[in-house]
């Protein structure tokens, strides 16, 4: 992406002036330097022995947050072993995450003010030495906005800032700066510094072109207010989703009643899939994901195999993550992107033929926009259970043949599944030479008639499966299953127009919306989905966002 020109226009029409950068304090942070600072700062001693140059470690807690945006690099006069006197200056110790990092672990269900401001002032914090802020030696201002090393990224980072802007809270900004146990002075100072941050954000927005402001901050906003009023929709399944969070967190380290949990979690989730409809597209629902992950974790760290596996894979089928926050916004964005990339593309071919013509073609301002311009996200999880190290499993599947209830359990038995095979008949050589070995034998060449026949394949075993996940179980449907003699069901399909129709995940049944053949590649697997990007992307990235972070952590 190029750099927008931004340059905004004073009042009068004279001529066009550059709006400054509202500073709010010293050279770096703002204008606090209560005794806290020194928690993220280096000592003068550490300062002076390695002139500035010593290790910078991200910030992880709030309070540390709050300090790095809150106070100045502190300069000091000093003198070196020979008496020489020189001009130092106390570095920080500690830097705010990259704008990337705050997007891929923010929570939208949950907005944790701090690190929506710390987003902002990621970006645009006036006075910051950002060297170690990928790569900035300055901060974004009107008149230098954008560093050399990840530039492409910094007009995203700001309509990213902008949209966290937008849903800023204060009653729980206080609170939240209250929890830091920062004296009173600091967060005054710190509400302060938000509200010059927020101006620097407008102000940078205001200067980009419309179709920039558009995929980076239009975009965006959208999807999250979307997703607010989703969640706020489903604020009851949310209220017991996180009630049912915290137990299982308790679960996980070894409390609480992990089976209990599990059922409820289970319970809820199938709740989300009635009240939204029963339909395929409510497997894709975030909170369907919020439950399966709590679920996936749960269950590896319980060591319940085959249930791990299960919902494991309900995370790692594609797109299963598509309308949480990130993936859904790095989608639409990469989408908005390539069409503007195709309709500049067209004017430059148009403007070879006829300049009226790209003239015409100029009313949305097109610019060439690439994947690496936009803080990439994946639509699917890695699969949690690798985490138990138990090899590379693989789930049984087959047709039914008949479903028998057994109490609580229920037992699955298979269709026994035909091939047809051409089989070689008088068979005869010809006296042709066919090929010369490279030990010098020689192949003739061979004719044979062949015939059809019809072989049956191997089946599974008979398996049991819980009597709550095979009520809605038919005949002829196809089901994938964990687990030898006593499994449980990841997911069931029927044959519909040819192809495949999902009707059930895990144990709730659903009404597929479309049938898909099954594309089958040389191994007879299923084969991966094609990657829609540029055959010189980078691998497609893991999903971010809050669940993927915690998933990634576990999958190590």
């Amino acid at each position: 992406m190029k750099p927008t020109l931004l340059c905004l226009f004073a009042a009068t029409l004279s001529g066009c002036s550059l709006l400054p950068m509202i500073q709010t304090g010293g050279a770096a942070g703002g204008g606090y330097d209560g005794d806290e600072c020194n928690e993220v700062r280096q000592t003068e001693a550490l300062a002076q022995e390695a002139h500035g140059s010593g290790s910078v470690e991200v910030a992880k807690t709030p309070r540390e947050r709050a300090l790095v945006a809150l106070c100045p690099e502190l300069p000091f006069d000093a003198h070196d072993a020979a008496g020489r006197g020189y001009a130092g200056t106390r570095y920080q110790r500690r830097s705010l995450p990259r704008p990337e990092d705050i997007h891929a672990d923010f929570d939208l269900r949950h907005p944790t003010m701090l690190d929506a401001t710390s987003l902002m002032f990621a970006v645009v914090q006036p006075g910051r030495d950002r060297r170690h802020l990928h790569g900035h030696t300055g901060p974004l201002t009107i008149e230098k906005p954008f560093g050399n090393e990840r530039a492409e990224r910094e007009e995203t980072a700001v309509g990213m800032a902008a949209v966290y802007a937008s849903f800023l809270d204060d009653g729980a900004l206080d609170r939240e700066l209250a929890a830091t146990q920062l004296p009173a002075e600091a967060r005054q100072h710190y509400k302060a510094q938000v509200q010059a941050a927020k101006q620097n954000v407008d102000a940078l927005l205001a200067a980009m072109t419309p179709t920039v402001r558009k995929v980076v901050y239009e975009i965006p906003l959208h999807i999250a207010q979307d997703l607010r009023k989703e969640y706020e929709a489903k604020k009851n399944f949310g209220a017991r989703l996180d009630v049912l969070a915290t137990q299982a967190d308790e679960a996980r380290k070894g409390g609480g009643n992990p089976s209990k949990v599990a059922q409820e979690l289970t319970q809820l989730r199938s709740d989300v899939v009635t009240v939204c409809g029963a339909t395929e597209e409510c497997t894709y629902h975030p909170l369907y994901a919020e439950i399966t992950h709590e679920l996936a974790t749960l269950y590896v760290a319980t060591k319940q195999v085959d249930l791990a596996r299960a919902e494991s894979a309900l995370l790692t089928r594609k797109d299963s993550m598509k309308r949480t926050f990130q993936p859904a916004v790095y989608a639409a964005q990469y989408e908005a992107g390539e069409r503007s990339t195709k309709a500049l593309q067209a004017k430059k071919s148009a403007s070879k033929l006829d300049p009226k013509l790209a003239k015409a073609m100029d009313a949305d301002a097109p610019v060439s926009f690439s994947f690496a311009d936009f803080f990439q996200a994946g639509s699917s999880l890695p699969f949690l259970a690798s985490a138990l190290g138990e090899g590379n499993p693989t789930p049984v599947s087959g047709y039914v043949q008949a479903v028998s209830r057994k109490g609580d359990k229920s037992l699955v038995e298979f269709k026994t599944e035909y091939q047809s095979v051409d089989v070689p008949t008088n068979c005869y050589t010809t006296g042709r030479i066919a090929r010369i070995q490279s030990d010098g034998r020689i192949e003739y060449e061979e004719n044979c008639q062949y015939r059809t026949e019809r072989q049956a394949l191997p089946k599974p075993e008979p398996i049991l499966i819980p009597s709550r996940e095979a009520a809605g179980i038919k005949p002829g449907e196809l089901v994938r299953i964990w687990g030898s003699k006593d499994g449980v069901v990841e997911q069931v399909h029927e044959t519909k127009n040819g192809g495949l129709a999902l009707v059930q995940l895990r144990g709730d049944r659903v009404r597929g919306e479309k049938a898909e053949r099954p594309q089958k590649s040389s191994a007879g697997t299923s084969a991966a989905p094609k990657d829609p990007r540029p055959a010189d992307a980078p691998p497609a990235p893991a999903s971010t966002g809050p669940i993927a972070r915690e998933a990634g952590r576990l999958a190590r």
